[in-house]
């Protein structure tokens, strides 16, 4: 799978791309300070994270600046087919290529030709509170805010996109897992409703 423009490219990672420069990224604290990847990784361990993605319904990306065919960062989105609704996550590791609005392009890139091809009706970009520059990619891509919850004493803000072409939905946020199905239960029994369930996000920048 190709998705690219004029400036960039973005592919499937490959073992081939677990090198000194990604390996340094993903061992930055600076740079995964909004991450929920924390430990310290190496070769064998980013394999065996890379080898997490099946392709089906999660998807591990590379980006290339194609003017000097370089890696720069990367890309993870995870499907929830049911309800057809994508989440994603992005790094710019690169530091020489940070402040040219790859993450935006990037983001953009992947979301549109995944509402083309995938049959994707919504993307969701979750984010803690004080990642300002994540949060400028949001609303640079027109999403909407969609609800803020804590984890582990940080404030998280979800933001989404629709397809234009899908139909509107409801969503329902609750706590507790017992009542939150029970209701979501009556809600697809009574079929009048597409029933979207938010399990988890993923934010790598």
């Amino acid at each position: 799978m190709i998705i690219e423009n004029s400036l960039l490219k973005i592919t499937y990672f490959r073992k081939e791309n677990i090198d000194t420069n990604y390996l340094s990224w993903i061992n930055n604290k600076r740079l995964m300070r909004y991450s929920q990847r924390q430990k310290k990784y190496n070769y064998s361990s980013s394999l065996k994270y890379l080898k997490g993605f099946n392709n089906f319904d999660s998807f591990f990306f590379s980006i290339f600046e194609k003017r000097r065919n370089k890696n720069i960062g990367t890309i993870t989105v995870y499907i929830d087919k049911k309800n057809q609704i994508a989440n994603l996550g992005i790094l710019i590791g690169e530091e020489n290529s940070k402040g040219k609005n790859y993450g935006f392009k990037s983001c953009k890139l992947v979301i549109q030709s995944f509402f083309k091809k995938k049959k994707v009706k919504k993307f969701i970009i979750g984010t803690r509170s004080d990642n300002i520059a994540m949060i400028k990619i949001c609303k640079k891509l027109k999403m909407k805010f969609f609800f803020e919850e804590k984890s582990k004493n940080k404030k998280i803000k979800h933001f989404y996109i629709r397809n234009k072409n899908s139909t509107p939905s409801i969503g329902i946020f609750l706590g507790e897992p017992g009542s939150k199905n029970q209701i979501l239960s009556y809600l697809e029994y009574n079929n009048k409703f597409i029933i979207n369930s938010l399990n988890y996000y993923k934010d790598e920048l």
